[in-house]
């Protein structure tokens, strides 16, 4: 079992080291930005699948062929959209099943920033502590040294 010790009784090393762990912050933070995103396209995924009513079948639409690059189109009656499932799979399904799934995944989703995001919010404020304990102890060490190499001098001035 780890033994808990006072922050303020690690060495400069010490210190540096326990940061050094915690910026794996940097890494939570992206991930969990990450989640967000997908959770957001999931949604905005939903949303557009629940626009496709039978009264807008065969009007006209702008096709994605590249991210810069659409053409025109027409929608066919909207009984079936082709989901992307993941891993380079696709299932057809009712519109109704669409919006299903991309809401299923998005509730996933949020559960799992829900674990993220306290473990972050603690590593942050760990951070804090230890960047503040760390600074002082830099400058107590600096202050230190600055004294010592003054005595000295002035020692070495004496005849």
């Amino acid at each position: 079992m780890a033994q808990s010790v006072p922050i303020n009784q690690l060495s400069i090393p010490q210190l540096r080291e326990v940061l050094e762990k915690i910026d794996e912050m940097e890494f939570l933070t992206s991930s969990l930005q990450n989640l967000k995103t997908v959770q957001q396209k999931f949604m905005d995924s939903k949303e557009a699948v629940e626009r496709l009513t039978p009264d807008r079948a065969h009007s006209e639409t702008l096709v994605p062929m590249t991210s810069t690059l659409y053409v025109l189109g027409r929608l066919c009656p909207p009984d079936k959209v082709t989901v992307d499932i993941g891993t380079g799979y696709y299932a057809d399904m009712t519109p109704t099943q669409a919006a299903d799934f991309f809401q299923r995944k998005a509730e996933f989703l949020a559960k799992e920033i829900e674990k993220v995001q306290p473990g972050l919010q603690e590593k942050y404020a760990t951070k804090q502590v230890v960047t503040e304990v760390l600074q002082a102890k830099v400058k107590v060490a600096v202050s230190s040294q600055q004294a010592s190499t003054a005595q000295a001098q002035a020692g070495g001035n004496q005849p």
